[in-house]
């Protein structure tokens, strides 16, 4: 999988980072129930370190092929 495919991955998918596994989630606006949202916002955030060393997808429509926000919640095996 190339970078530009794993940052745009469909909603639905699921991804495995370290020992958890997360799904793409669809919202409307914000990252509320995002399990990386830790209340800094988009900027400064931990999701936002991750997404620049290519361990976790784009979130924001904005950066996103499909224009369509999304989160990521943990898939309980």
């Amino acid at each position: 999988m190339t970078k530009e495919e794993f940052s745009n991955l469909d909603i639905g998918e699921t991804f495995i980072l370290g020992c958890r596994k997360f799904k793409v989630v669809e919202i409307e606006v914000g990252c509320n129930g995002c399990f990386f949202d830790d209340g800094c916002g988009f900027e400064g955030g931990i999701g936002y370190e991750l997404q620049g060393s290519y361990l976790l997808p784009e979130c924001a429509k904005c950066y996103r092929k499909d224009k369509k926000n999304v989160i990521f919640k943990e898939v309980e095996e």
